[in-house]
Protein backbone atom coordinates (compact mmCIF):
# COMPACT_ATOMS: atom_id res chain seq x y z
CA UNK A 1 0.00 0.00 0.00
CA UNK A 2 3.14 2.06 0.60
CA UNK A 3 3.69 2.29 -2.93
CA UNK A 4 0.33 3.25 -4.35
CA UNK A 5 0.13 5.83 -1.53
CA UNK A 6 3.78 7.22 -3.06
CA UNK A 7 2.77 7.00 -6.88
CA UNK A 8 -0.58 9.24 -5.96
CA UNK A 9 1.37 12.13 -3.99
CA UNK A 10 3.49 11.94 -6.70
CA UNK A 11 0.79 11.90 -9.16
CA UNK A 12 -0.72 14.73 -6.84
CA UNK A 13 2.38 16.70 -7.03
CA UNK A 14 3.09 16.74 -10.48
CA UNK A 15 -0.52 17.77 -11.05
CA UNK A 16 0.05 21.22 -9.21
CA UNK A 17 3.46 22.28 -10.74
CA UNK A 18 3.72 24.62 -13.37
CA UNK A 19 5.49 24.34 -16.56
CA UNK A 20 9.41 24.02 -16.58
CA UNK A 21 12.21 24.58 -18.77
CA UNK A 22 15.25 23.05 -19.74
CA UNK A 23 17.26 25.24 -22.09
CA UNK A 24 15.26 25.90 -25.13
CA UNK A 25 12.34 23.30 -23.94
CA UNK A 26 9.33 24.31 -22.08
CA UNK A 27 7.44 21.21 -20.62
CA UNK A 28 4.32 21.09 -19.17
CA UNK A 29 4.17 17.97 -16.74
CA UNK A 30 0.27 17.94 -17.04
CA UNK A 31 0.42 17.09 -20.55
CA UNK A 32 3.87 15.55 -21.01
CA UNK A 33 4.18 17.94 -23.85
CA UNK A 34 7.84 19.57 -24.06
CA UNK A 35 7.65 22.24 -26.92
CA UNK A 36 11.47 23.47 -28.09
CA UNK A 37 12.58 24.67 -31.64
CA UNK A 38 11.89 21.34 -33.16
CA UNK A 39 8.00 21.10 -32.53
CA UNK A 40 6.12 19.74 -29.61
CA UNK A 41 7.31 15.91 -28.38
CA UNK A 42 5.53 13.92 -26.09
CA UNK A 43 7.52 12.30 -22.92
CA UNK A 44 6.15 9.36 -21.89
CA UNK A 45 5.30 9.00 -18.30
CA UNK A 46 8.96 7.53 -16.83
CA UNK A 47 10.91 10.07 -19.07
CA UNK A 48 8.68 13.04 -17.58
CA UNK A 49 9.01 11.38 -13.82
CA UNK A 50 13.02 11.16 -14.18
CA UNK A 51 13.25 14.62 -15.68
CA UNK A 52 10.84 16.26 -12.91
CA UNK A 53 12.95 14.22 -9.96
CA UNK A 54 16.18 15.51 -11.73
CA UNK A 55 15.01 19.15 -12.18
CA UNK A 56 13.64 19.04 -8.38
CA UNK A 57 16.86 18.21 -7.47
CA UNK A 58 18.97 20.30 -10.01
CA UNK A 59 22.73 20.20 -9.66
CA UNK A 60 22.81 17.06 -7.79
CA UNK A 61 23.91 13.61 -9.01
CA UNK A 62 22.20 10.57 -8.89
CA UNK A 63 23.50 7.03 -9.62
CA UNK A 64 21.82 4.75 -11.84
CA UNK A 65 21.33 2.57 -8.78
CA UNK A 66 19.62 5.44 -7.39
CA UNK A 67 17.76 6.90 -10.11
CA UNK A 68 15.53 3.30 -10.33
CA UNK A 69 15.23 3.00 -6.51
CA UNK A 70 13.65 6.52 -6.73
CA UNK A 71 12.02 6.89 -9.88
CA UNK A 72 11.40 2.86 -11.27
CA UNK A 73 10.87 1.67 -7.74
CA UNK A 74 13.30 -0.95 -8.33
CA UNK A 75 14.87 -2.72 -5.27
CA UNK A 76 18.47 -2.99 -5.21
CA UNK A 77 20.92 -5.17 -7.08
CA UNK A 78 19.65 -4.86 -10.73
CA UNK A 79 21.12 -4.63 -13.86
CA UNK A 80 19.47 -2.82 -16.61
CA UNK A 81 20.49 0.22 -19.20
CA UNK A 82 16.98 1.27 -18.37
CA UNK A 83 18.40 4.63 -17.13
CA UNK A 84 20.43 5.28 -19.60
CA UNK A 85 17.89 4.66 -22.46
CA UNK A 86 15.56 7.03 -20.79
CA UNK A 87 18.64 9.73 -20.70
CA UNK A 88 19.53 8.93 -24.72
CA UNK A 89 15.74 9.21 -25.06
CA UNK A 90 15.18 12.76 -23.10
CA UNK A 91 18.16 14.26 -24.36
CA UNK A 92 16.77 13.88 -27.91
CA UNK A 93 13.19 15.00 -27.11
CA UNK A 94 14.58 18.05 -25.23
CA UNK A 95 16.87 19.01 -28.50
CA UNK A 96 20.28 18.22 -25.67
CA UNK A 97 22.98 17.10 -28.37
CA UNK A 98 23.80 13.36 -26.77
CA UNK A 99 27.83 14.74 -28.42
CA UNK A 100 27.96 17.23 -26.07
CA UNK A 101 24.59 17.62 -23.72
CA UNK A 102 24.42 21.23 -21.68
CA UNK A 103 21.29 20.14 -19.56
CA UNK A 104 21.52 16.46 -18.62
CA UNK A 105 24.33 15.94 -18.32
CA UNK A 106 26.63 12.33 -17.93
CA UNK A 107 29.20 12.27 -14.63
CA UNK A 108 31.51 9.91 -15.58
CA UNK A 109 31.41 6.95 -13.13
CA UNK A 110 29.19 8.71 -10.90
CA UNK A 111 26.15 8.84 -12.52
CA UNK A 112 23.51 11.57 -14.13
CA UNK A 113 22.51 15.49 -13.02
CA UNK A 114 20.41 18.44 -14.41
CA UNK A 115 22.28 21.33 -15.34
CA UNK A 116 20.48 24.45 -13.53
CA UNK A 117 19.37 27.01 -15.69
Amino acid sequence: MGTVELTLAEEEKRRTRTAIEVGPSRIDPHSGAAQNPKGEQRLRRKELELLMFLHENAGAIFSRDELLRRVWNYQGGVLTRTVDQTVATLRRKLNDDSARPKRLITVYGIGYRLQPG
